[in-house]
């Protein structure tokens, strides 16, 4: 197999349960790249009301190096203020002005400090940790990327840290890089709870075995079915419930971004070309008409098969619709799995599930992001990591 093919000849697995057997992972190759991208000072920023802002740059970084990489299918995980992903050594000429690109996107249209940076897969493999990888079959047009190892999460340890960082972390471009943000949109309301709530949640296993580990995972899954039920009924996402936008204040950062580096008047034209876009599709969305190739009868059902609401990168990502009442028993029996040392959780609820969309064409090909509105996983995190450094200094007094 050729390494810059490898993710691509992946086959996929049938369902996301599937990816609870270590067996089902292949290892990324020595001369790949793990590629983080992360909002400096998220918490801060979505304090200050700023939460859109982070999560339509992380998901930025995803596109822009997707679309330089194209039309090469690599592996990627969007977790709201930031991403990570992973590219063959030979494409990190194209990857590294996407990503400056990007970080000059944060901090000249959303006043956001983006901190990029990539790790080599042989580095990583030098440590106990492994980046391995698999794919998920999620819809018959959409396959997700799974992680396993711990590799993923020691890439972005590094990156994130003060020193071991300074190794890894890209520099200031001089130039004005350019950038292709075509593909990402910002276009719908955000989308009530079909229940009372929509709870961003992040679980990861800490045992010292690898059994163990996966373990938790399969019977952390098991009590979110078993709380919430099926699929169906807690997708944080029903077509019944999806709204284009028709707020000015909510197309802003799809503006901000698709009109990025263009002149006043390419700018002008866009908004209008968005607007235009806009009335059409609102008519289209919410009929069952054929234009232009596309069948708009399918487009939310299909919008919701493709999202990405449930996801593993070295922890269990996963965007819930409930009640406060089935949130506090799972709660319950998270904070049992850390008393025993098994996990850490980080938990943020809101009323709504915010999306950003990767659309490559109307028909079939588009993803979408899912996080919990008003900070989702961002403020998740920040339980998690508290959670964990605790658990830490326990283990170091022990």
């Amino acid at each position: 197999m050729n390494s810059q093919e490898f993710y691509q000849e992946l086959s996929s697995l049938p369902g996301f349960l599937e990816l609870l057997d270590s067996q089902q992972y292949n290892q990324v190759p020595e001369d790949w790249h793990v590629v983080v991208s992360d909002v400096k000072g998220s918490t801060e920023n979505i304090q200050k009301g700023k939460y859109k802002d982070v999560n339509t740059i992380g998901a930025s970084s995803i596109i822009a190096v997707l679309n330089a990489v194209k039309p090469l299918k690599i592996p990627f995980v969007f977790g709201g203020d930031g991403a990570s992903l992973c590219v063959p050594q030979s494409c990190l000429n194209k990857v590294y002005p996407a990503l400056q690109a990007t970080r000059q996107l944060a901090q000249q249209a959303f006043g956001l400090d983006l901190r990029i940076g990539t790790v080599p897969v042989d580095k990583i493999h030098e440590t106990p940790c492994r980046v391995k990888v698999a794919k998920v079959r999620i819809s018959p047009h959409y396959e997700q990327a799974v992680f396993d190892g711990g590799g993923m999460k020691l890439a972005e340890d590094w990156v994130k840290h003060p020193d071991i960082g300074k190794v890894y972390r890209l520099p200031d471009s001089e130039n004005d890089t350019g950038g292709d943000f075509s593909g990402l949109e910002c276009r719908w309301q955000s989308i009530p709870s079909p229940h009372e709530e929509t709870v961003a949640l992040l679980v990861q296993a800490v045992s010292e075995s690898e059994e163990q580990n996966h373990l938790t995972y399969k019977e952390t899954l098991e009590k979110i079915f078993e709380i919430y039920g099926e699929e169906s009924e807690h997708h944080p996402v029903r077509p019944e419930l999806m709204n284009l936008t028709r707020s000015n204040k909510d197309l802003r950062n799809e503006f901000k971004v698709r009109t990025f580096g263009r002149s006043m008047w390419g700018a002008i034209r866009y908004w209008f070309d968005l607007w235009g876009q806009q009335i059409l599709g609102y008519f289209l969305v919410n009929s069952h008409a054929q234009f232009a190739g596309v069948d708009w009868g399918r487009y939310k059902p299909d919008f919701v098969s493709n999202t990405d609401y449930k996801k593993f990168d070295d922890m269990l990502r996963y965007i819930i619709s409930g009640d406060t009442a089935q949130r506090g028993e799972l709660t319950r029996f998270l904070q049992a799995g850390y008393e025993r040392g098994n996990l850490v959780y980080g938990m943020h609820a809101s009323g709504a599930a915010l999306v950003t969309c990767l659309i490559f064409n109307y028909n079939q090909d588009h993803i979408h992001f899912i996080d919990g509105a008003n900070g989702g996983y961002a403020i998740a995190a920040k339980g998690l990591k508290e959670q964990l450094a605790t658990l830490e200094r326990k283990r170091s007094s022990e």
